[in-house]
């Protein structure tokens, strides 16, 4: 049933506020407008506490444009915009209305100019198909890339892609800036024979929906290898878990079995920094080494630590994806190729948890370490 549109009492114009569909949501505040200081801002207060925005035929903009609910005077006269509905794209022309105290009917007309939008691009094709060997090093440039309408500047990032494991040898770098590189490292011979995917994405920097992707295709060519042909011969495995990390980045290291613990000795920081790369894989997979860590041997099986990270207010501030402190073997003598630490002369070795060479990792929580750090409350 159409229930005509009531006529107001009193109404005004607006000057229309521009915005790029699929943007984040954008503010416009229309106190100083002179629109509103010659007519509108008369209507504007004597509108109830109640006045809400509408388009013109009456139905709700609550999806797409809304007043702010704050009660200081710039947020009484703020309005949000976002949509990611192209069918909004045009002059959308909305109401701002409300009652007087005597029941009245009044309206501020509102126009927003939804200007339609696209994902950046880039300038070139980029290569989405690789075909490797093991020991391969490969440090591609992806293309310059521009956005078409000139109204936001692009980012990249690397994802992943369901149901598939993530190639562990690639690295990005030059994160957010016009140069970004992926660098492989396919060194493992684990590796050999298997095809791994991900995604390059390019978006908008305000935006979550203006986006391209790229999926990408890397095989390392050559027959699989036999995870039992790659073990020595002889050995021993050792799990080396991280069983704690709490607040003030104190952890635990566990092993399965008795271990010769002057290995974490401080005379052998050398020795250790030499074998270990102890860094944090943040939830953009990049990573970031870490300052320096000190260890506590309480026995033979377990082994306190102290890590200094670069960013610990930084870490754990999304419950739903993992900061990661990773310990990883990378510095393997000819007979142990695939990553495995000779730890004594028992022939034990430690066992890794990744096709990285990583033996240990725990997601890092929320970090208050303030050392080196000075408060100054003057």
């Amino acid at each position: 049933m159409y229930i005509p549109r009531p006529c107001a009492s009193a109404y005004a114009n607006l000057t229309q506020m521009d915005y790029f569909y699929g943007q984040h949501k954008k503010k416009y505040n229309f106190r100083n407008e002179p629109s509103y200081k010659t007519r509108a801002v008369n209507v504007f207060a004597q509108m109830d506490a109640e006045k809400e925005m509408v388009f013109q035929n009456g139905s709700t903009t609550e999806r797409f444009a809304w007043l702010d609910n704050g009660t200081d005077l710039n947020s009484q006269t703020t309005v949000w915009v976002q949509t990611d509905e192209e069918n909004l794209v045009g002059t959308q022309r909305t109401v701002i209305r409300g009652c007087d105290n005597m029941g009245k009917l009044l309206e501020i007309n509102f126009y927003v100019n939804v200007t339609s939008n696209s994902a950046p691009e880039f300038t070139e094709d980029i290569q989405t198909q690789w075909n490797l060997n093991v020991g391969d090093t490969i440090n591609y440039k992806l293309p310059p890339f521009k956005d078409p309408e000139g109204n936001d500047v692009g980012e990249v990032y690397i994802n992943t892609m369901e149901n598939q494991e993530f190639p562990p040898f690639i690295n990005f770098t030059q994160m957010n800036t016009t140069k970004p590189a992926l660098l492989m490292t396919p060194n493992n011979l684990r590796y050999q024979g298997r095809t791994y995917y991900f995604s390059v994405v390019l978006k908008e920097k305000n935006s979550d929906t203006m986006m391209n992707v790229y999926y990408m295709t890397v095989k390392i060519l050559g027959d699989p290898v036999d995870e039992d042909d790659l073990r020595p011969p002889n050995k021993t495995e050792v799990n080396m878990t991280i069983t704690s990390l709490n607040y003030k980045s104190q952890g635990q290291l566990k092993f399965s079995m008795d271990i010769q613990t002057g290995f974490f000795d401080p005379s052998n920081k050398t020795y250790f920094n030499e074998l270990f790369y102890v860094y944090v894989r943040t939830v953009d997979k990049n990573d970031v080494p870490i300052r320096g860590i000190d260890f506590n041997v309480i026995d033979n099986r377990t082994v306190n630590f102290t890590v200094q990270l670069q960013n610990p207010y930084m870490y754990g501030l999304l419950n739903k994806k993992s900061d990661n402190l990773i310990f990883k073997c990378k510095n393997c003598s000819d007979e142990v190729s695939v990553g495995y630490l000779v730890l004594n002369a028992t022939n034990q070795t430690l066992r890794l948890i990744n096709q990285e060479n990583a033996t240990c990792q725990i997601r890092v929580g929320m970090q208050f370490d303030f050392r080196g750090k000075l408060l100054d409350f003057n």
